[in-house]
């Protein structure tokens, strides 16, 4: 059994072969509830709409072209002047406020990490190691890690330093 289509397109397309189909076999179906003409007219009336939804779908592209780039423009004016009035009044927060903008804010140190754990030697060669550790899970972000050097022969073969510890629960 067929199916009734879903998409635009072969929507269209069914009513156009059913109206000429229609047409031409009268005489199998006598007595339709929509005749042939009456389908004509209202693929008639789809392409028009779908004609003018497409020319104003356009024409609302080009118009959004249009307000973002006097939006950009806005923007490099806006940006401009923010920049003179910062230089102008040496960033005085209370100057800038009176324009909307604000100072800059003084800036905040990084919360000091968790120390790294589970820290152990992957590869080692003469002159080179390779460490793998897990990330700390408590404290700030990590901007850059500290690698100090012990001797290895205070440490022992196969020891991994800081010693582990566990991990909090989730």
């Amino acid at each position: 059994m067929a199916t009734f289509p879903k998409e635009e397109g072969k929507i269209f397309t069914f009513g156009q072969k059913m109206s000429s189909g229609l047409k031409a076999n009268s005489d199998i179906f006598p007595a339709l509830p929509v005749n042939p003409l009456d389908l004509d007219n209202a693929l008639n009336t789809y392409v028009a709409k779908r004609d003018a939804a497409d020319a104003a779908q356009s024409t609302a592209a080009q118009a959004i072209v249009e307000k973002q780039t006097a939006l950009q423009a806005l923007a490099d004016k806006i940006k401009s002047n923010t920049r003179y009035a910062e230089q102008a009044v040496n960033y005085d927060d209370t100057k800038l406020k009176t324009i909307g903008w604000g100072g800059r804010k003084e800036p905040t140190p990084l919360a000091k990490p968790g120390q790294a754990f589970r820290l152990v030697a992957t590869e080692q060669g003469a002159d080179w190691i390779e460490l793998r550790w897990e990330k700390p899970i408590d404290g700030g972000k990590v901007a850059a890690y500290e690698i100090r050097c012990r001797d290895g022969a205070a440490m022992g073969s196969g020891s991994s330093w800081p010693p582990p510890h566990p991990r909090k629960p989730r």
